[in-house]
């Protein structure tokens, strides 16, 4: 992700800094083989997809780089918080089931997160039919 900053702010300002840290015969070979690179990827998995008739799967390949984005934030956000917070844990929600029984809630509104018996499951239902 960094390099894909420093291509983007690069030609839309041409900010010196980044000439400083990375002179021409630097930065043009490396951008030349990241723009190849990145290329050649997509070309590869859209070969891939027609070879294996998967056409519906054209569109998620064209839209991989987004995703390769979208992973690099991820990993910055992650390497922030096992800096900033390293206990903190941020969970995610489960409980997409209708039935709590089903998914394992307790009931009390903390969804996915049950509290299992010695056995490992979620205890029984004790609910009787009046």
């Amino acid at each position: 992700m960094l390099f894909w900053m420093m291509t983007f702010v690069w030609v839309i300002g041409q900010v010196g800094l980044i000439a400083e840290l990375f002179p021409p015969g630097v930065y043009y070979p490396a951008m030349i083989s990241f723009i190849f690179g990145n290329s050649a990827t997509i070309y590869m998995n859209l070969i891939a997809l027609r070879e294996d008739q998967r056409s519906a799967l054209m569109w998620p390949a064209l839209v991989v780089p987004l995703y390769w984005v979208l992973m690099s934030i991820a990993a910055l956000k992650g390497m922030w918080q096992m800096i900033s917070a390293p206990s903190y844990w941020e969970k995610t929600a489960h409980g997409l089931a209708n039935d709590e029984s089903a998914s394992g809630t307790s009931g009390d509104g903390d969804a996915g997160i049950g509290t299992p018996t010695a056995g490992g499951s979620a205890p029984p239902d004790t609910a009787t039919a009046t």
